[in-house]
């Protein structure tokens, strides 16, 4: 088994187990997740443990190393910079005295549209933290509408002077945004963490 293969292992036995045999006083996480261009890694509370936290992109390769084996004492928030990484899927893998933990980490950046005749300006970004929707066209927003994977529809605003739309009522999940405008409609997948 190579090392990404553990570490997959170890991530998805994290999520069946919640942690369960991780002795420290605190979970280790990274937020914002999903990212756009840095996040940062909370630390749990160490006493003299030997630590290595390591980050690998979806196929294995190492794409950020921190610690490789120091004597560590207190907790830390380490910066990642991401921002010359490829959106998409990556694993930050946490080894305090021989015990693996690992964690998903998602980098998504805003999307930029080129096609269908809308202007190359043209985006939708989620916020994760202030919970928002943001969309910016070149032509005047008539309606946004959010629907569940299903088809359903979960909200819709009307034309609102605000590009900015508040989503918090929606839980963790995969959803799908359609703005309407004068030109072309936008359509995008989006999740929520």
């Amino acid at each position: 088994m190579n090392q990404f293969s553990t570490y997959l292992l170890s991530f998805l036995t994290s999520l069946i187990f919640a942690n369960a045999g991780f002795a420290k006083d605190s979970l280790f996480r990274a937020a914002p997740n999903p990212f756009y261009k840095s996040t940062e890694f909370f630390l749990p509370t160490f006493d003299g443990d030997v630590v290595s936290l390591n980050v690998y992109d979806r196929f294995g390769k190492s794409v950020g190393n921190f610690f490789k084996g120091a004597k560590l004492y207190g907790s830390f928030q380490i910066p990642f910079d991401a921002d010359s990484l490829a959106d998409g899927l990556y694993f930050a893998a946490l080894n305090v005295n021989g015990e693996q933990k690992a964690i998903s980490l998602v980098k998504q950046s805003p999307t930029i549209v080129r096609s269908n005749g809308l202007n190359s300006g043209s985006s939708i970004f989620v916020d994760q933290q202030s919970m928002s929707l943001k969309v910016k066209l070149a032509s005047p927003v008539k309606s946004v509408e959010v629907y569940s994977l299903n088809g359903q529809v979960l909200m819709r605003f009307e034309s609102n002077e605000s590009l900015n739309y508040d989503i918090s009522t929606l839980e963790k999940g995969i959803y799908i945004v359609r703005v309407q405008s004068g030109g072309p409609e936008l359509v995008r997948k989006f999740f929520l963490r």
